[in-house]
């Protein structure tokens, strides 16, 4: 993936949560519906792997982050809720 011209390196599961994020900018999407959409409607309720990945995700913008002045997409947890991205 590139943003902002720099490359970020994602696995298959990290770029098909930020795509899904990404199409759903600024709306909260339920853990629930991040699973069914990712791993298919026989996906496990627990979001521990969904945790793993966004984890994996901030990080990674997080670094790219640093080395940019200009702003870069935010995930945002809500608490009981789900996650958003925003721009």
């Amino acid at each position: 993936m590139t943003l902002n011209g720099e490359d970020i390196h994602l696995t298959q599961i990290e770029y098909k949560l930020v795509s899904l994020l990404a199409k759903n900018a600024g709306k909260v999407l339920t853990y629930d519906f991040i699973l069914k959409e990712i791993w298919g409607p026989y996906a496990d309720t627990d979001n521990q792997i969904l945790r793993v990945n966004m984890a994996n995700i901030r990080r990674k913008l997080e670094s790219n982050r640093q080395s940019r002045t200009t702003s870069l997409p935010r995930l945002e947890g809500i608490p009981d809720e789900g996650i958003k991205i925003v721009f």
